[in-house]
């Protein structure tokens, strides 16, 4: 038997795009739902995500970023020629296509993400 409990409350909500003070009222909102269901503590997590944003060339390096732990704009001039020259290394429909090594199945059945074992 519980001797003491408090009734607690994690708010996670995706924000509204391109409106901080949306996204603020929306937090804000949440916590007043969860205090109008008796919950004593609620939370809002500073960072739910460290970001990482990137901007990667078609060849596969890294041209921009990691951008980590703070807000921000990544900016970078992309070659367009790249694009084609990148097909030559992974050419999916040629060479490395290989019915006689490689074959896709598709289980049709359905598989629900949680089972019971038994």
């Amino acid at each position: 038997m519980k001797e003491y409990s408090v009734k607690v409350a994690v708010v996670q909500a995706t924000p509204v795009l391109f409106n901080r003070d949306a996204t603020v009222e929306k937090a804000c909102q949440l916590i007043r739902e969860a205090a109008s269901k008796g919950v004593e503590l609620a939370e809002q997590a500073d960072v739910m995500c460290r970001g990482g944003s990137a901007i990667i060339s078609p060849l596969g390096e890294v041209i921009a970023g990691p951008l980590y732990d703070e807000e921000g704009i990544l900016y970078a001039e992309l070659d367009m020629g790249e694009i084609v020259r990148s097909k030559v290394d992974f050419d999916v429909v040629g060479h490395y296509a290989r019915p006689d090594v490689f074959q896709l199945l598709v289980n049709k059945q359905p598989n629900p993400p949680v089972k019971n074992r038994e």
